[in-house]
Formats: C-alpha cells, structure tokens, sequence
C-alpha cells in the first residue's frame, strides 16, 4: 500500500495504490480489496531554537491520544490484471483541531478466499505554514505589557516571511460548580468562557518572526489565539497560554482529586488517590 506522497496539505487528494503479488512474483489478478481510513492527530515538530505551541489545543483542560485513530471511511475494489488497484481519499481534516495522520490500510482476498493485509501512513496538514506562539514570559503581572513572539514556519521548520497574522487575546475565565452524585458524594463540574479583550494584526518579517504585545488589565488566564491564511485558503491557527496575577479574586478550575462526604462534610478519598 503506498500513496503518491508521504505529506499532504488541506484540500488536496491522497492518490492510494494497492498492488497484490503472490510469493513467487506474480500479479493478484482480479482480487478483492478492502480499504480502510484512520486518522489520528499530528503534532508538529519543531527543529528550530525557541519554545513554541503550534496547535489550537486547550491543554488547560484535556489531552486526547488515540494510538490507532479513529474510523473516517472505507471502501471496497478490485485488482486489474496487473494486480494493482488504485483509489483517492480527500485529504479534507477543516473538522479537526489539528494536522492529522491518515493511516490506510488494505485486505486482498485471492481466489482462495486467502486475505493479506498491509498498511501506510502519511501527514495531512491544516496548511502550508504553521504559526508557533511562545509568550516571553508565562507568568505575568497586572498592567505590564506582556509579549508573546510569533513565528511561521513550513513543514521543515524553515521560515515562512510576510505572513499577516490575526492574534486575539481572550480572558479565559472558569466557572465552577459542585455537583452530587448519586452515590451521595460531591463533585465539581467546570467550564470556561473565552472572552476577546484585544486584538492585534502582526506580520512576519523576512526570518519569519514576529511580536505581539498586550497589556492585561485584570488578573486570571489568558488564551493567545493566532490565524492566518495560507495561499490554497487554508486557515491555520495556534494558541498559548499566559497566567497574569493581580489584586482581585480569581477563580481556577476546580479538579476532582477529592470527594466531600455528605454526612460528615469531612474530606475523604477515594481508594488509590
């Protein structure tokens, strides 16, 4: 199983060919073929200087990884006389966070009813460039300009210059309630809202860098969320986080490592905590 290219941008095809051939070296002529699409997401990697968050994920609340992917579609085929059968996948991932891994896996059925089964994998992107965030500092202060540098990048980490970047600054609040379970016991249930405070347009210069600055008028989390568009129409996003202390009262995500007992309102834990 193998495709025409081991990376692919959103909105292109993935030209897949399956080629059958018994031990011997013939061709597995006229065969049945099963073919199935995963996807899993990709993190890019980046081999330059510096810490950057280059994905859109919130991490201040969850982390998801599936090692197999999840199921996108299937199809079935026949091989020619040459054994060779040849599909197209749509690299189209607009409904996922971030870049993905297509893993594609193919069935040959002989006449035999005897079934041989092979796999690939190749990157799709959300764009031509990536854009990385890495604030200058994560922890900040009340009514001191905060600096957050702003890099675009291609696949290969190479610089991607005069890109216009949109970055949005949003105070991310959380709102907690505490919840009973049936068993009697309580539980926290926490959600936030992304609120935008300031905007501002950057573009990258000839090494592909950028700053953008905010100055935080109250203490609390703040998402930093950067777009651009590549030149296929392409929308490409990242974000990070900064954490700014002030006088006023702020309210954290309230976690679950504990219960609070009904009848004695004393703290217990549960077993293996």
């Amino acid at each position: 199983v193998e495709t025409d290219k081991d990376e692919y941008a959103q909105g292109e095809k993935v030209n897949v060919t399956v080629q059958g051939t018994y031990y011997f070296g013939g061709p597995v002529a006229r065969a049945k073929v099963h073919w199935t699409l995963l996807t899993r997401d990709y993190f890019f990697r980046w081999q330059g200087k510096g810490w950057y968050d280059f994905t859109d994920y919130d991490w201040t609340r969850y982390w998801y990884y599936s090692e197999y992917g999840e199921f996108v579609s299937e199809g079935d085929g026949q091989t020619d006389k040459d054994g060779r059968f040849t599909f197209k996948v749509p690299a189209d991932i607009a409904d996922k966070i971030a870049s993905q891994v297509f893993t594609i896996e193919a069935t040959v059925t002989d006449i035999n009813d005897q079934q041989v089964a092979n796999r690939t994998e190749a990157i799709v992107h959300k764009g031509l460039f990536y854009i990385g965030l890495g604030p200058e500092t994560y922890v900040g202060q009340v009514k001191k300009e905060q600096k957050v540098n702003v890099i675009t990048v291609d696949w290969e980490s190479q610089p991607v210059p005069g890109v216009e970047v949109e970055v949005i600054f949003y105070e991310h609040k959380w709102y907690s309630v505490q919840k009973q379970a049936e068993d009697g016991s309580f539980y926290w249930e926490s959600d936030y809202v992304d609120t935008p405070v300031f905007t501002q347009t950057v573009t990258t210069d000839r090494k592909g860098k950028a700053v953008a600055t905010f100055t935080p008028q109250k203490g609390g989390t703040y998402k930093i969320a950067a777009s651009a568009q590549d030149e296929m129409g392409n929308k490409v996003r990242s974000s990070t986080y900064m954490w700014i202390s002030g006088y006023e009262f702020i309210n954290w995500r309230q976690e679950n490592n504990n219960r609070i007992d009904l009848v004695t309102d004393k703290k217990s834990y549960t077993p293996g905590e």
